[in-house]
C-alpha cells in the first residue's frame, strides 16, 4: 500500500503544469524535462523515494513475516499516501521554491542530515529485528524436529498457559542499542525522517503537516506496543519507555 505514495509523487512532481507565459500572455505547459529541475529539488525528490523504496519494496521484501491489515486500516493508508504523495510532489515541483542553491543553505543541510540519522535508526533495528526473528524461526523449527520442550512447555496446564507459550514462541524481547531504551526505535527514526525532510524543504506546509502526522500515527502504535509487551512478558524491563527513550 505504500507503494501509491512514491507512485503519486513522481507523478505530481514530472506532470506538466500550465502556466503563463509573460511574452505573450498564452498558457502553455512545461514538458517533462529533468534538466529544468533544480540540484535541490532533485535532492528532495531522491530523499522521499529513498525511504519510500527501502520501506515498501526492500523492508516488504526482507520482512519475515507480514501480519494481515485490516481493511479500514488499508483503505485509510491508501487514502493518505495518495494525498501525501500527490501534496509534496506537487508542491517541490511547483508551488515551492527551491532555487538552485538552496542545497548549500544551512537549513537545508541541517533537514538532510536529519533525515539520515532517523533513516540509519530505523533501518538499523528493523535489521535488528529481522535478525532475531530468522534466529527464532530456526530455534522454533529445531524444537519441532526434535520434539524438544522447554521449561513453560512441560508446566503448562490450561488454555492460557498453551496461549502464552504459543506468544513467547512467536515473540522475544529485543534489547539491543536503542531496543535497549525503548519499544519502538524504528518508529523513533521514521519521525526524526521526515522531520529533517520537513526542515530541508523549508516553509512547505505538506511536509510539515506528513512531519506532524508521522508521530501523530506512530507514537500511538508504540504505546500499544509497549503495553502489549508489559501483558505478555512478565520480565519485561519496567524503565523502558514506548518511543522517546526516558521521556515517553
Amino acid at each position: 500500500m505504500e507503494l501509491v505514495s512514491p507512485a503519486t509523487f513522481l507523478y505530481s512532481f514530472l506532470a506538466p503544469s500550465p502556466f503563463i507565459d509573460h511574452n505573450d500572455d498564452e498558457i502553455s505547459e512545461t514538458s517533462i524535462n529533468l534538466s529544468s529541475y533544480t540540484t535541490s529539488q532533485k535532492i528532495l525528490v531522491s530523499l522521499f523515494l529513498i525511504h519510500y523504496i527501502n520501506r515498501s519494496i526492500i523492508y516488504t521484501y526482507r520482512a519475515p513475516n507480514i501480519a494481515p491489515i485490516n481493511l479500514m486500516v488499508f483503505s485509510s493508508a491508501i487514502l493518505f499516501n495518495l494525498i501525501n504523495g500527490y501534496s509534496i510532489g506537487r508542491w517541490i515541483s511547483v508551488f515551492g521554491n527551491y532555487p538552485e542553491e538552496k542545497y548549500k543553505e544551512l537549513s537545508f543541510i541541517l533537514g538532510v542530515i536529519i533525515f539520515f540519522i532517523g533513516m540509519w535508526i530505523n533501518i538499523d533495528h528493523d535489521n535488528i529485528l529481522f535478525e532475531l526473528r530468522r534466529k527464532n524461526q530456526s530455534k522454533i523449527s529445531l524444537e519441532k524436529k526434535f520434539d524438544i520442550k522447554n521449561d513453560d512447555e512441560k508446566n503448562q496446564s490450561d488454555d492460557s498457559n498453551n496461549s502464552m507459550n504459543d506468544i513467547r514462541k512467536k515473540y522475544f524481547i529485543p534489547n539491543e542499542k536503542l531496543f535497549y531504551y525503548v519499544s519502538c526505535p524504528s518508529y523513533l527514526g521514521e519521525t526524526i525522517e521526515w522531520i529533517g525532510f520537513a526542515i530541508a524543504c523549508w516553509y512547505s506546509l505538506p511536509a510539515l503537516l506528513f512531519a506532524l502526522a508521522t508521530p501523530a500515527n506512530l507514537f500511538p502504535r508504540a504505546r500499544q506496543t509497549l503495553k502489549w509487551y508489559r501483558e505478555n512478558f512478565k520480565e519485561y524491563p519496567k524503565e523502558r519507555k514506548a518511543i522517546i527513550p526516558f521521556i515517553w
